[in-house]
């Protein structure tokens, strides 16, 4: 079951994007490009393209908003220690945001008064010098007041309390940090140009931090492990399988319901532009539906986007 399960995944993915609507007027015969078929499963990159666009597309005017507004954005990241398999590290995760977020008492209060809005994702890469999984999450949080420097100070301290502590880890010199079982990073967001800096990131690329694919594939692993993420059937099938069914992407406070509305987006684009239909070379506002390969549309097929 689970090869025929594979299976079936690889050959949508392989078909995502063959299918072309066309939008064609019934008056004069003028073409217009009106989407592709998706197959919308999180391995394949055209649709986690398209999907990281609706989530531009909506977060963007609403963090744009807030800075408007004399407040600010910080981007915050979450992680624990690396660990194999995937189950371990991302229940560990989980749990550990759990308890950090749905928190009762004086610790959920506080994350409320202090991120009344965000967006969380996940992403899962193999950690560089481990070679295990390196499961974390990236949290672009709104903030009305403050500064970002004091906010990493309690949801740090707070994270290493859920966490606690679950054996050695290495440090860069070899020697064994009992202390250490994952951490919090921390990023100031502006809404002006500025050059990658370690601490800072421009508004735009802070969202695209926070939803980009959920997977990262290095191939820069331990030389000593030697893995590599599409060679290794037993890495992937780990991966494959664990994260099947999960959450890439939630929101929450004021940013709660943008994960329904891009999902719209994802289904409802190529319905848009049929009622919407106007010829930019006539004025008709009829057309038809057709459906092509993508490989049989000819040179001199004429395909105009609908939106300017």
């Amino acid at each position: 079951m689970r090869e025929i399960f594979e299976k079936k995944v690889a050959t949508d993915i392989g078909e995502c994007g063959n299918l072309i609507n066309i939008q064609r007027c019934v008056n004069c015969g003028t073409q217009y490009f009106a989407g592709y078929h998706c197959c919308k499963t999180r391995w394949c990159f055209n649709c986690l393209n398209k999907r990281l666009l609706c989530w531009m597309k909506r977060a963007m005017p609403i963090f744009q908003a807030w800075y408007d507004e004399g407040n600010f954005c910080s981007l915050l990241d979450f992680t624990v220690r690396d660990a194999m398999p995937l189950n371990t590290p991302l229940q560990n995760l989980e749990d550990s945001w759990r308890k950090l977020y749905n928190g009762s008492g004086p610790r959920r209060k506080k994350w409320n008064e202090r991120f009344p809005g965000g967006i969380r994702s996940l992403e899962v890469k193999v950690g560089k010098d481990s070679g295990e999984w390196h499961p974390h999450y990236h949290c672009l949080v709104m903030q009305k007041y403050g500064s970002y420097e004091k906010d990493y100070y309690w949801v740090s301290e707070i994270w290493h309390e859920l966490l606690g502590h679950n054996g050695p880890a290495l440090k860069k010199d070899g020697t064994p940090d009992f202390d250490w079982n994952g951490n919090v990073w921390i990023k100031k967001v502006t809404t002006e140009k500025v050059e990658k800096r370690r601490y800072q990131v421009n508004l735009i690329d802070a969202v695209a931090e926070t939803l980009k694919y959920i997977v990262k594939v290095d191939d820069s692993l331990d030389s000593d492990k030697n893995r590599n993420f599409y060679k290794d059937k037993e890495l992937f099938q780990d991966v494959f399988y664990t994260l099947k069914g999960k959450r890439q992407t939630s929101t929450w406070g004021l940013m709660y319901g943008l994960g329904k509305q891009v999902d719209e987006d994802m289904k409802n684009d190529n319905y848009e532009k049929l009622i919407d239909f106007v010829c930019q070379k006539c004025g008709c506002t009829e057309s038809e539906l057709i459906q092509k390969i993508y490989a049989d549309i000819g040179e001199d097929t004429v395909l105009l986007d609908l939106k300017k």
